[in-house]
Parts: structure tokens; sequence; C-alpha cells
């Protein structure tokens, strides 16, 4: 197989992106170019024009519009078939944070160093003309987010405070203070838009009930840092994975802790993952193990070993029938979920990465501090990983018979580049 990997840039690759549809890729980061990838055409599209640092990269819900933001204090707007710039969006007065769309594809929320969140209509051109600054926040904003049927706006910022608006109006709504350690990381509606959660540098999640605006503290307390907060797809469960080696699922309904913390690691946790249908929860740990949870009963299902380092990452495929890993021993697992058992083992990054399946299921990116790689799922599915080292000998036999470095010429030599009777 062949995997996807960009024109080589320079440092660290700060936002990833897949297009809601599936096809295409968006990376970005401190080279100040983005990368869209293709998946249909295999081509890859450079778009240049940021003159800082990009921070966060989106697509808009339709898949036809991306945007870009960083350290040059500007929002781009660019055409995803043509890759030409749409419009430019200025207005913040130093670096953007983040940015997204509305469910609806009209509005584009940024959040900025200069304290104040901007919300952009993007359904016309000259839209940095059309504007609506939210103004209340005294420290930096870090984060925002809207409700799922795009009436609301919530943003988090290192002054301490949520505070959730009116989209239409730019009406502030309520505020509401964290107390503790005042830097708020992220703030993330519910699926069903009822709930609003917050999480910082504290070790303490906070519920916010979007009608009433009462904040709900969850009883999280020896908790040591928290590496993941995420709601279940269904709406139902709130769980954190931390370094004490626990999970805590909570009810959101009733506002408690659904069970005992999860305790059957051995190491602190990196990552985790509710599959689709909410009912498992996949755990990447220090102990080089993942472990897959049933949600209502907590108990471990099955641990998934075959890893030599920490895993960093893990990620269900939108089916929920595998599960990708990332380790510390610079591999990429593919996982049979019913059985446990590695469908294939990739190789291609150096240190920590992470992954993730796109939103059809049918590639998974992998990315590192620099690099990002797409690897088709069907092939590997039906692959083992020496049809993989022989694929990849071929596709670089030309480089390797060529380059000037008289070493590179065997590298393939022991694996041999002979086509996998596969495809035959």
């Amino acid at each position: 197989m062949k995997p996807l990997v960009p024109p080589k840039g320079y440092g660290i690759i700060d936002s990833v992106s897949f297009s809601p549809d599936g096809k295409q890729l968006a990376s970005a980061g401190e080279d100040c170019t983005i990368k869209l990838w293709n998946f249909e055409t295999k081509v890859t599209k450079i778009l240049e024009g940021h003159s800082g640092r990009i921070k966060s990269v989106r697509f808009s819900p339709d898949s036809q519009m991306l945007a870009s933001a960083g350290w040059d204090n500007t929002i781009k707007l660019w055409d995803v078939k043509t890759g030409k710039g749409i419009d430019i969006l200025l207005g913040h007065r130093q670096w953007v944070n983040s940015i997204s769309f509305s469910r609806d594809g009209q509005w584009l929320a940024s959040a900025s160093d200069d304290s104040t969140v901007k919300l952009w209509n993007v359904t016309t051109h000259g839209a940095s003309k059309a504007i609506t600054s939210l103004i209340g926040h005294n420290d930096e904003v870090y984060s925002v987010s809207f409700s799922p049927d795009s009436e609301m706006l919530a943003s988090a910022a290192w002054d301490g405070t949520i505070k959730l608006w009116y989209v239409k109006t730019g009406r502030e709504i309520k505020t509401i203070s964290t107390g503790g350690d005042p830097r708020i990381k992220s703030v993330s509606f519910s699926p069903n838009g009822q709930r609003l959660a917050a999480g910082g540098f504290d070790n303490v999640i906070t519920l916010w009930d979007v009608a009433t605006g009462h904040a709900i503290p969850f009883p999280n307390e020896g908790a040591y840092l928290i590496q993941r907060v995420s709601f279940s797809p269904n709406g139902r469960w709130l769980a954190d994975a931390s370094w004490d080696q626990s999970i805590r699922v909570y009810d959101v309904s009733t506002e408690k802790l659904h069970m005992p913390p999860l305790r059957q690691h051995e190491a602190g946790i990196s990552d985790m993952s509710f599959s689709p249908d909410s009912t498992t929860i996949a755990s990447a740990s220090a102990d080089h193990t993942i472990k897959l949870w049933n949600v209502a009963t907590g108990h471990v299902i099955n641990t998934l070993k075959g890893h030599s380092a920490g895993v960093k990452s893990v990620s269900f495929s939108p089916d929920g029938q595998q599960l990708a890993s990332a380790s510390d021993d610079q591999t990429i697992k593919l996982w049979d979920v019913a059985t446990g058992q590695v469908i294939n083992t990739l190789k291609g990054h150096k240190g920590y990465s992470v992954v993730s399946f796109s939103p059809n299921g049918s590639w998974l990116a992998s990315g590192s501090n620099n690099r990002v790689i797409l690897w088709d799922v069907k092939i590997l599915s039906n692959l083992t990983l020496e049809d993989l080292r022989a694929r990849g000998c071929k596709w670089v036999s030309g480089y390797l018979n060529n380059s000037v470095n008289e070493s590179d010429h065997h590298l393939c030599d022991c694996i041999g580049t002979a086509r996998s009777t596969r495809d035959h």
C-alpha cells in the first residue's frame, strides 16, 4: 500500500482537520503553510498566504470552504476545490488561537489573545466587514464552541470564566467563574446541546446546565493530570481519563459518578475514546496496553497487548469495528475490536504520534510533530506487515536506486520488492 505523505515542510504541525465528507484533510503549523490533501485525486495543494504560525484549520460543514488562523492575527478563507483564497478576515489585534464553524455553516467564530471573540458571517464575500465582536473576557481566549443548533456560542478564557452568547445578537447570556486555576483550555457542548463542559489546568471538570445557567462541578477530586475529557456520542455519559491510572464516567442526567473510578491500568492513562454506539470506552496507557471497557458495567472487555512502549492515542473507526492506536514504540496498530487481534502494524513516525479516522472511515490519519501520513483502511485490513513493507519498498525503489547516499541503495535488500500475491 502507498500511504499519502505531504510534501515535506518544517517544524511542528499544530492543527489537522478532516473535511466532513471525508474526502480531504488539511494540516498546518509552524511553517506558515497549509497542506490540503484530496484522497480521491491523490493531489496535495499547498496554500500559502499566512505570515505567521498557523494554529487552527477547520472545514465548513459542507466541506467547500477551509478557514485558517494563527499568529499573524488574521483568518483566511479558502476555496477547497481550487485552493484559492476567498477572503482575509481582519480585526484581531493579537494571535488567533482557535476557530470554529457553526453547524449551519453561516458563522465562523474566532478566539484571540486580544481577549475578544469575533463572529464572522461567512455566507457572503466581504465577510471581514460583517463581524460582531464579543467583548467581556479579561484575558486570552483559547476556545470557542457552537451549540448543535447554532443558536449559542461558548467561549473559554484564561481569566477563569466561561461565557455563553447569543449568536444572532452577540448578547452575553451568562458568565460562570470556575475558581481554582483560571487557565481554561477547552469548552464543548454536549451532543444534545443541554450541557456545556469545560476543563483546564486545575483537574476539575465543570458542567454547565445551558437552560438554567447552573454550574455543576463534577466529583473528580483526586484526579491527577486529566488527559482527556469526552462526551459519549449519545450525550448520556461524560468521561475523563487521568494520569492517576483511572477513568471516571459520569451520568450527565444525574450529575453523579456512574460507578467508582475504573482502575485496571498499571500506569497513567494518556487518552480515551468512546465507541460510536457509546457502549465501550477504549483507554491508552503508559503500561503499553489498551483496555476496552463496558460503559454500563465498568468491566474490562479485553486488554489489547502488542505495543512495546506507552500508548499515546486511540481512535475508533466510525462503524466501531476497528480501533487504531499510536505508541511511543513508533508504531501504529490497527485492531479488530471484536477479537482484540492486531490487523496491521504501521511504521513511519519517529516519536510521539496521534491517530484519527476520517468521517467515512476510509482513511486513517497518523500525525507526529512534523509529519502526517494517511493510510487506506480497506487495504490495511487486507495486508500483512510484510505486504506493506514490500509495497513501500517498491514505491521508493526509484529514490533508493538513484540516491546520492550509497548506503541507501540496499535498504530494502532484506525485504524484497516482489509484488504481493494479494495484488493479483
